[in-house]
């Protein structure tokens, strides 16, 4: 049973079970299935797999399968029937760290970027005429201190995109706390100047982790304007600073179903810590060597430090079940003798017996046997009389000596 807790100034303000979210960049711990072992195991290793991350000072680019965690088709639409703008101030619904600042705002710009510099916000209700200009044509690399691309800025793909004829820009709020997240959804806009090329792609921001994805469908290459030039990356507010995937920096590049994760991996903002069935801390590494001696539980507690101060904690529970010694008990009454099946002896006399093997988990198996041995028994009479004799053990009369037997169950 896995749960989340997050925590302001020491008060618990949500616990969510984390099954319900899904999603694989948030906040997590995870020990595994629940677990026999054999009675003949002292001791074993538990491994907890969490969610790593770091403060926001740097991030480490990784490539992960492409597995949108949302549809393109969802968000509320804006920017409808404009092209090259930048879109109103968006309230963030939770604090964002980005290279080291915190963000409760951002802005959207048409051509594929994001930024939390909200300078570039169009003022509410914009029109043509006040629109601030998201910017097309650029060919340095990133970083860069002036000039474009943009600094403080996610591109997933920045590049010039057309959304006044067709497509859709969508934004929109989804999960649930501590792990909601803030998704761009760039669906099927041509690009400028080759309106039968179709850009789809996703940009998703990670409430607690901080952690950045951002997912292509299909970008293709308009080489006819600005040198078919894109960029996918990150960019601080300095533009000293800034991360891209190989051959992803500003060029001319295509991509097909291609995902990229932006993990911050500054020092470490999460501890560990497990707790025996008993509450006691025993362990505080991703790692527990346990030796139990019955069948018991373990937990862990993963705390993640957020950059607002602000705490999220995980816990998951994994039970350890020891498969012991196994008894089978016999009880037989039979006459003179007994010979048990189990190992072929051969008893005369009351008692009680035992036979130990080894069952089929390496465990000792003993049979116990509760014998009872009841003896045969014998009465002898003599008799003498004239003519005839009736015999009252069986009822039977004779008329001549001799010696005669009555056999019966005693």
């Amino acid at each position: 049973m896995k749960f989340i807790f997050f925590f302001c100034l020491s008060l618990l303000i949500n616990h969510i079970n984390y099954a319900q979210t899904g999603l694989l960049s948030c906040p997590d711990i995870d020990l595994g299935p629940d677990t026999s072992i054999i009675c003949t195991t002292s001791c074993f290793q538990l491994q907890a797999s969490v969610q790593e991350v770091g403060e926001s000072t740097s991030y480490i680019v990784d490539s992960i399968s492409y597995l949108p965690p949302y549809a393109f088709n969802q968000g509320t639409p804006i920017m409808v029937g404009f092209d090259d703008v930048f879109s109103e101030k968006i309230e963030l619904p939770f604090n964002f760290c980005f290279f080291g600042g915190i963000y409760d705002k951002i802005v959207v710009g048409a051509n594929g970027v994001i930024t939390f510099d909200t300078t570039y916000a169009s003022p509410p209700n914009f029109n043509w005429f006040n629109a601030t200009v998201c910017d097309w044509s650029f060919n340095q690399s990133i970083p860069n201190s002036t000039g474009l691309p943009y600094r403080n800025s996610i591109n997933g793909a920045y590049h010039d995109i057309d959304p006044s004829s067709l497509g859709n820009i969508r934004y929109a709020i989804l999960g649930n706390s501590p792990c909601r997240t803030f998704v761009v959804n760039y669906e099927s806009v041509p690009h400028f100047d080759c309106s039968n090329l179709i850009t789809t792609q996703q940009i998703v921001l990670y409430e607690s982790t901080n952690i950045i994805e951002i997912y292509i469908q299909d970008k293709p290459i308009c080489t006819s304007w600005n040198s078919g030039n894109a960029v996918l990356g990150i960019q601080n507010d300095s533009g000293t600073l800034a991360y891209t995937p190989i051959n992803r920096n500003t060029g001319s590049w295509s991509a097909n179903n291609e995902a990229w994760r932006f993990t911050p991996n500054g020092s470490p903002s999460y501890s560990i810590e497990w707790f025996d069935n008993a509450g006691n801390t025993i362990g505080s590494l991703d790692t527990l060597t346990v030796c139990p001696n019955a069948s018991t539980s373990y937990t862990a507690n993963i705390t993640y430090i957020l950059c607002d101060n602000s705490q999220v904690v995980v816990t998951d529970d994994i039970n350890i079940n020891i498969i012991n010694n196994t008894t089978n008990t016999t009880n037989q009454v039979f006459c003179d003798t007994y010979t048990w099946p189990i190992n072929g002896q051969t008893y005369t006399s009351s008692g009680s017996y035992t036979d130990v093997t080894t069952n089929t988990n390496g465990c000792t198996h003993t049979e116990i046997l509760n014998l009872t041995i009841d003896n045969n028994t014998t009465n002898t009479t003599s008799q003498v009389f004239c003519d005839t004799y009736t015999w009252p053990v069986n009822g039977q009369t004779y008329s001549a000596s001799g010696t005669y037997t009555d056999v019966t169950t005693n």
